[in-house]
C-alpha cells in the first residue's frame, strides 16, 4: 500500500502534462466498448506520461476504470503481435507501458513479477541504445521498489 500511495503522490505531477485533445483521445481509447487503436498510433498515443496522466485523472473521477487500462493495453499488445512482425517498435513500447504501469502504479498481484517479464521483453525488442537506457532504469526502481 505504501508503495502505491509513493507512486500516487510521484505521479500526481503529471495532471497537467496532457493536453484537452490527448485527453479527449485517451478518454475515447479507453472506453470500455472501443475497439484497439492502429498499431501505427501506438507509439504516439499510448507514451508512459500520457497513460499515467489518464491514470491520475482516473484515479480522481472513475477509480473503478484504473484496471482497464491495464486490460486495454494487454488487448492493445495481443493486436500488435497478432498483426505482424513489422510492428516490432510499437510491440516495444507496449511491453514498456505495461511493465511500468503494472509495476510501478497499479500493483496488481504478482506485479512485480509480471512487471519486470514486460520490461525484459521490451529491452529485447528495444531498438535504440536510449530506450534501452531508459527501460534498464525501470527495471532497476521496479526490483528496488518491490525489495522494500
Amino acid at each position: 500500500m505504501i508503495n502505491c500511495l509513493i507512486t500516487l503522490l510521484v505521479f500526481k505531477g503529471l495532471e497537467g502534462v496532457m493536453d484537452d485533445i490527448t485527453k479527449k483521445r485517451l478518454e475515447e481509447y479507453f472506453d470500455y466498448y472501443a475497439p484497439c487503436i492502429d498499431t501505427e498510433l501506438v507509439c504516439e498515443l499510448l507514451t508512459v506520461d500520457n497513460v499515467f496522466s489518464y491514470a491520475c485523472y482516473l484515479l480522481e473521477t472513475k477509480y473503478s476504470l484504473m484496471s482497464s487500462i491495464y486490460y486495454k493495453l494487454f488487448a492493445q499488445l495481443i493486436r500488435a503481435e497478432q498483426e505482424s512482425e513489422k510492428y516490432k517498435k510499437e510491440i516495444a513500447q507496449l511491453c514498456y507501458v505495461i511493465g511500468y504501469y503494472v509495476g510501478l502504479f497499479l500493483h496488481p498481484i504478482n506485479s512485480r513479477d509480471i512487471s519486470l517479464h514486460y520490461l525484459n521483453r521490451a529491452l529485447n525488442l528495444a531498438e535504440t541504445d536510449e530506450f534501452k537506457k531508459e527501460i534498464f532504469n525501470i527495471i532497476d526502481v521496479v526490483q528496488k521498489t518491490w525489495s522494500l
